[in-house]
């Protein structure tokens, strides 16, 4: 992870912290904002010019909630929720449901 990208746990809340600068240079070096021209060359047709009002940006559309009331950062933990448990990581198991009957 870059120095820059901290997520940590701090009193109790996961926290994700980026720097506005960070956020605006990842961006200007993302394919969303490069064109290529060829094999060899890309060439930047889009740029940051306000970083803050483009932190403001990002943050409404990371906010915005779909049709099913899903966001980027719900549908990111989503996704990390499945990997936990695809790698078997740590911290979960399996629980017996109460409510289910058994049949016997």
């Amino acid at each position: 992870m870059r120095p820059e990208l901290r997520v940590e746990i701090i009193d109790g809340e996961l926290r994700i912290t980026l720097p506005v600068k960070t956020l605006a240079k990842a961006a200007t070096n993302s394919p969303a904002f490069l064109r290529v021209w060829d094999d060899l060359h890309c060439k930047s047709f889009l740029s940051v010019t306000d970083e803050d009002v483009f932190a403001k940006s990002i943050l409404r559309r990371m906010n915005d909630e779909g049709e099913d009331g899903s966001t980027l950062i719900t549908r990111m933990f989503d996704m990390a929720f499945e990997c936990v448990v695809e790698q078997g990581d740590d911290g979960f198991g399996f629980e017996e449901p109460e409510d289910i009957e058994d049949d016997e």
